[in-house]
């Protein structure tokens, strides 16, 4: 499959790029219309790919520790700045707050932690309505050489059912199947988040409600 995704890649992008161009010549309301619907189309594959590709990469053990020195907050606000045009089309806030104890520079490998904060957000805000999602960032132990980051992604979201947490991490998982339309996605999110903290040696848990919310709390040695 790795090998194959220039070979998919490159087809899929073009006919994204197509579909943009007819949207923006035509005048016709129903020809946007539908050009829209293939834009639509190519993104959803063109994500599905991009996270299957994730997979074989994890899986064959292609990603590898590399430490960097970054600005949490700059890593975070970056993140939310991505996300916040999707929260505020569902009127759902977010926010970040980030502990006074935390260091300004941290090292650590800011790609994976990047994208683990990034698949966190982002499922909050797919299964939030309405409320809020907050990102909270502190220090949870610390010695003379390291500390002990945690973060807990929050939300005020549809929750997730006592008998479904211990299964939410496994690849391929979801509450909601595709097929009756309530929610999209590949069901490899969670499972890439956990797959990316055993790389950094990290942990991660999950507390949740039925109706009321789920509070994902990660932590990884920095």
């Amino acid at each position: 499959i790795a090998n194959m995704s220039h070979d998919i890649r490159t087809p899929l992008t073009g006919l994204l790029g197509m579909a943009q161009i007819i949207q923006n010549r035509s005048t016709d309301r129903e020809t946007q219309h539908d050009a829209n619907l293939l834009i639509s189309s190519a993104e959803e594959l063109l994500n599905l790919f991009n996270e299957i590709i994730e997979l074989v990469q994890i899986e064959s053990g292609h990603i590898k520790e590399k430490r960097e020195d970054f600005a949490l907050f700059n890593l975070i606000q970056h993140n939310i700045n991505l996300l916040m045009p999707a929260a505020k089309h569902k009127h759902v806030s977010l926010d970040m707050r980030i502990s006074a104890d935390v260091p300004e520079y941290l090292n650590a490998n800011k790609i994976l932690l990047d994208r683990i904060i990034l698949n966190l957000l982002s499922n909050a805000i797919k299964f939030t309505e309405q409320g809020s999602v907050v990102l909270y960032a502190n220090l949870s132990k610390a010695d003379t050489d390291n500390l002990l980051l945690e973060i807990v992604v929050e939300d005020t979201g549809i929750g997730i059912p006592k008998d479904k947490q211990d299964v939410i991490f496994d690849h391929f998982s979801r509450l909601n199947p595709s097929y009756q339309g309530l929610y999209k996605g590949s069901g490899l999110g969670l499972y890439t988040v956990k797959r990316y903290l055993d790389v950094l040696e990290g942990d991660i848990r999950v507390e949740s409600q039925v109706g009321k919310g789920s509070r994902f709390t990660f932590t990884i040695p920095v």
